[in-house]
């Protein structure tokens, strides 16, 4: 099974998490410093990959103002759904894409990191 996020065949080159405490730090004036545990925030996905042609590439944009999750698969399995936090991409230096067969050797190929929200 490809990674898929929406239905959009992604090519993930790197994927990792970040999560952190909410621990504010304070210091007393006659003493030592003071932690104050406050929660956590719930991980943040992150990945970066190939996405092949300006449809997906749109599409995956737009994922950003629907308001929904995504479907987020890999070759492993389903990894849940996913609100679609951030997307950058940028046109790579690909003169001819081999990557997708079923598309035209012209077709643009983008390098994308894009930022995702476990509901």
């Amino acid at each position: 099974m490809p990674w898929t996020l929406g239905g959009i065949r992604i090519y993930v080159q790197e994927l990792g998490k970040e999560a952190e405490a909410i621990i504010p730090r304070l210091q007393p004036l006659n003493g030592g410093t003071v932690h104050q545990i406050y929660g956590y925030q719930d991980p943040i996905t992150m990945l970066k990959g190939l996405v092949v042609g300006s449809g997906d590439m749109l599409r995956l944009e737009s994922f950003l103002t629907s308001g929904i999750e995504f479907n987020f698969n890999s070759p492993e399995g389903n990894l849940g759904n996913f609100f679609v936090k951030a997307v950058k991409n940028s046109r790579s230096e690909y003169p001819f894409q081999t990557i997708r067969q079923d598309m035209d050797c012209m077709t643009p190929v983008y390098n994308v990191d894009v930022t995702l929200y476990k509901d």
